[in-house]
């Protein structure tokens, strides 16, 4: 039996090319796990974009039928209201039902503290009388008092925020507007385009306007994202 043998000091070869293995395979994995984790992300990111842009769509086909508006109203009793502005993004999107969309599903986002739970449909019952959205069961923020014929640059619908009178993102995952740790968001414009967003590393909001402050600042503006505009556009947060 052939014995190897070193000088006395030295790593015999077979074991040096085991560590070379080893060493091999442990940078293969430390650069494998971060590129799965980012694979991840944008699979998660390209579902919930596509549920934001399917609720951007109901919201352009709402405008079809209303005079070119999109949901600004709350609905009482099953009625829209003329009068009495949407206060919360939930009960703006309730317009949208049953006309537009017959299942919250496109509401809820995995991993999110404003949708901790997927919460079932209504009854076919409550559908019918314009589906209320309950607490929890929307992840998306949204802009009232735009119409289709608005600037086509117009943020419409976008992940709910953390801090909503900066238009904050949060860093903590956990925590309501956290689902991308303040690094990107998901925004769907008024002319039905929709895409990831990278935010500002120190803001963690959106840029855009041109005033390069975030995408829903009014500074730059003819102050459209504010209540004393013709219709009252303001930014609603989900809850």
């Amino acid at each position: 039996m052939r014995i190897s043998t070193a000088p006395k000091g030295l790593i015999p070869v077979e074991v040096a090319v085991l560590i070379g293995v080893a060493f091999a395979i442990l940078l293969l994995a430390s650069i494998a796990v971060p590129c799965f984790s980012c694979i991840q992300i944008r699979a998660k990111q390209t579902r919930a974009l596509n549920n934001a842009k399917t609720i951007g769509l109901c919201c352009k086909q709402f405008a079809i039928d209303h005079n070119g508006r999109y949901p600004n109203f709350t609905v009482i009793d099953g009625t829209l209201s003329k009068t009495q502005i949407s206060d919360d993004s939930n009960t703006a999107f309730n317009q949208l039902f049953p006309d537009y969309l017959t299942t919250i599903e496109p509401f809820y986002q995995p991993e999110s503290a404003w949708t901790p739970v997927q919460l079932n449909d209504p009854s076919p019952a409550t559908m019918a009388k314009h589906a209320s959205l309950p607490a929890g069961a929307n992840e998306w923020a949204y802009v009232v008092g735009l119409s289709d014929t608005s600037d086509s640059t117009f943020p419409l619908i976008a992940n709910g925020f953390a801090d909503l009178k900066r238009h904050a993102y949060s860093t903590t995952k956990s925590a309501r507007g956290g689902v991308w740790k303040g690094q990107e968001a998901i925004v769907v414009f008024c002319d039905d385009s929709a895409k990831v967003m990278r935010c500002d590393p120190s803001t963690h909001t959106v840029p855009g306007s041109p005033s390069g402050a975030d995408l829903f600042d009014t500074s730059g503006q003819p102050h459209w994202l504010n209540s004393k505009g013709p219709d009252g556009q303001h930014v609603l947060n989900p809850w």
